[in-house]
C-alpha cells in the first residue's frame, strides 16, 4: 500500500511540474513527460499487481479487488486522463515556441507574408502567444492588410489594453482604416503611459498635420523634437507644419535643424531653397 502511495504521489509531483512549466514557462528538462508517463504506468502495474495479490475470489470464482486497490486503481486512472490532455498542450506549446522562432527570423528578413503564415499556425497551436499577435499584426500592417492588423491587434488589446507599443501599432491601422478619430484617441494613450516616448508626440503631429490642424500639430511636435533632440524627421516634419501655418520663419530654422542631424538631406534642402526664393 505504501509503495502505492509513493508512486502516484510521484506521478501527481510530475504532473504538477509539467503544469509549472506550461503556466509559467519555465526551464524545465522537456524528457518531464515521457518520465512521467513511465511513471504512471508503473502506477497503473503496480496497482493491479497488488490488487491480484490481494483479490480473492467469490462463490462464483471471480476476482474480487479490495477496497484499496481499487481506489488506486481510480487514481492511477484519473492520473493518466489529467497526463494525456496536459501532454497535448505541453506539446502545442513546444510547437508554438518553434514556429515564433521562425516567425522572429522571418520579421528580421522583412519576410512579412512569411510572419503572417507563421503567424497563423502559432494561432492554432497556442492563441494565447501574444507577442505572435503582435509580429503577424505587424506584417499584415507591411503588406496593406490593414483590416486584418486591426482585428489581430484588437484581439491582443482585450489581453494588454495599456501596452503604449499595441496602442502605437493600432493607431496607424486605424488611420489607414480612415478612422482619425480612433488613431488620436490609441497615441493619446500611448503617450499617457509612456510620456517620455518621442515617438507618440511625433505621431500625434502627423495625424494633425494630415488633417491640417497646424496649431496643434506644432504644439505635438514641439514636444516630440523636446524629448529627442537629435531626430531631423522631427524638425522636418514640425518645418512642414510651420509652413502649413505661414510661419516660414520658423520653418526655415526647423529645417536647418534637419539638416544639422542629417547633413545633405536632399528634402530637406529642396524645402528650406523654396522658402528663400
Amino acid at each position: 500500500m505504501r509503495e502505492d502511495r509513493v508512486v502516484i504521489i510521484g506521478a501527481l509531483a510530475a504532473l504538477a511540474a509539467i503544469a509549472v512549466d506550461s503556466l509559467f514557462s519555465f526551464p524545465l528538462d522537456r524528457e518531464i513527460p515521457p518520465l512521467f508517463a513511465a511513471v504512471l504506468v508503473g502506477a497503473v502495474l503496480q496497482s493491479a499487481k497488488r490488487g491480484r495479490s490481494e483479490g480473492r475470489s467469490d462463490s462464483a470464482g471471480a476476482l474480487v479487488l479490495p477496497a484499496g486497490s481499487r481506489q488506486h486503481g481510480a487514481v492511477g486512472f484519473v492520473v493518466i486522463v489529467a497526463a494525456v490532455g496536459m501532454g497535448v498542450w505541453h506539446s502545442k506549446q513546444w510547437e508554438a515556441d518553434g514556429y515564433f522562432k521562425q516567425q522572429l527570423a522571418a520579421m528580421r528578413r522583412a519576410d512579412w507574408a512569411e510572419v503572417v503564415r507563421l503567424g497563423v499556425l502559432i494561432q492554432q497551436s497556442d492563441p494565447t502567444r501574444l507577442e505572435a499577435l503582435r509580429l503577424t499584426g505587424r506584417a499584415q500592417y507591411q503588406l496593406g492588410e490593414f483590416d486584418e492588423a486591426w482585428m489581430d491587434l484588437k484581439l491582443m488589446q482585450q489581453y494588454v489594453p495599456d501596452d503604449a507599443l499595441l496602442l502605437y501599432y493600432l493607431s496607424q491601422c486605424a488611420q489607414k482604416r480612415g478612422q482619425f478619430g480612433e488613431a488620436e484617441k490609441f497615441l493619446t494613450r500611448a503617450a499617457a503611459i509612456l510620456p517620455g516616448e518621442a515617438l507618440f508626440p511625433h505621431h500625434l503631429g502627423l495625424l494633425y498635420l494630415a488633417q491640417r490642424d497646424a496649431p496643434v500639430a506644432i504644439r505635438e511636435l514641439q514636444r516630440a523634437a523636446e524629448l529627442n533632440p537629435q531626430d531631423a524627421t522631427v524638425y522636418f516634419n514640425l518645418g512642414l507644419a510651420y509652413e502649413q501655418a505661414g510661419r516660414k520663419e520658423e520653418a526655415v530654422v526647423s529645417y536647418r535643424k534637419a539638416l544639422e542631424s542629417r547633413p545633405g538631406w536632399e528634402e530637406a534642402k529642396g524645402r528650406l531653397e523654396g522658402l528663400k526664393k
